[in-house]
């Protein structure tokens, strides 16, 4: 059964999953509310110069907020007490860029089952598994949302070898490789969901 937006706004509680990794370190995943506004403030302003680099938002937290069930946007958070750790983003926009880059490439994106995913961990939760292990529920909320395959979100710089070993080991494959608009070296990844 196909899941809507709607869906996940009217039972967030339902989507959210606790997890732990080790004995110290446990953290729940769920979608953003909108009460995350103070929170989510807090976790962008917090973020390390390099990190802040890729993970760049065009959004403040109250547009972030305010535009839960609207648009084509999904995101989730990672929470840990009242502090947020990490936030994920779908978009289930396929824009005319990422279209004709693809074909370059020999990839024919659809719009109606690609998506568009941009992960976000807080410095110290980074290269620890967090992201490993939650990627997982990632791919299969994209597949109840009938999704076939997902591609990062602008990319990923090709400088950024931690990211590139993260997104190979979550099963992700180098789809080509571009310039940003302000000239940096990256690569269009992409995932395949089983269904």
């Amino acid at each position: 059964m196909s899941l809507s937006l709607s869906d996940i706004s009217r039972n967030p509680e339902v989507f959210s999953e606790v997890f732990r990794l080790g004995s110290d370190l446990s953290f729940v995943l769920r979608p953003l509310l909108h009460a995350d506004q103070d929170s989510l403030v807090s976790f962008v302003s917090n973020l390390g110069s390099e990190t802040r680099e890729v993970c760049r938002y065009d959004e403040s937290a109250a547009e972030m907020c305010a535009a839960i069930d609207r648009f084509d946007k999904l995101r989730f958070v990672l929470a840990q007490s009242n502090s947020i750790i990490g936030l994920f983003e779908y978009s289930f926009d396929i824009t005319d860029g990422d279209v004709v880059r693809f074909a370059k490439c020999g990839f024919h994106l659809n719009r109606e089952t690609d998506c568009r995913f941009a992960p976000c961990l807080a410095d110290a939760y980074q290269s620890r598994g967090t992201g490993s292990a939650v990627f997982p529920r990632f791919a299969e909320l994209a597949r109840r949302f009938g999704q076939r395959r997902i591609i990062l979100l602008g990319g990923v710089f090709r400088s950024n070898a931690r990211a590139i070993r993260f997104y190979r080991k979550c099963g992700f494959r180098q789809a080509g490789q571009f310039r940003t608009s302000n000239g940096k070296e990256s690569l269009d990844m992409i995932f395949e969901i089983d269904v």
